[in-house]
């Protein structure tokens, strides 16, 4: 099955999420690992971030999500949403 990427729905730590300095941290981190192409802080709704990783490799995203998204400290949960058609208007 092909793939494009995918959309990574988190919800963080009461503790980090309130904290500026710490989430503003957090966001950069996320933004320089491979294939992170949006990251988004999210005030409402059941999440705290959404993230967008590109890629053509479920394992590799798998990998980027399971071996350093979910290894930060803060980052409660994950739910990830596979890209499998992507349409430009």
């Amino acid at each position: 099955m092909q793939v494009h990427g995918c959309y990574l729905m988190m919800t963080l730590d009461q503790d980090l999420y309130y904290n500026e300095k710490a989430l503003s941290k957090l966001t950069e981190k996320i933004s320089s690992m491979d294939g992170v192409t949006e990251v988004h802080q999210v005030k409402t709704g059941i999440y705290d971030m959404i993230v967008k990783i590109k890629g053509d490799d479920a394992e590799k995203l798998k990998s980027v999500v399971e071996s350093k998204i979910k290894r930060i400290d803060g980052v409660r949960s994950t739910m990830t949403h596979l890209i499998l058609d992507a349409y430009n208007p």
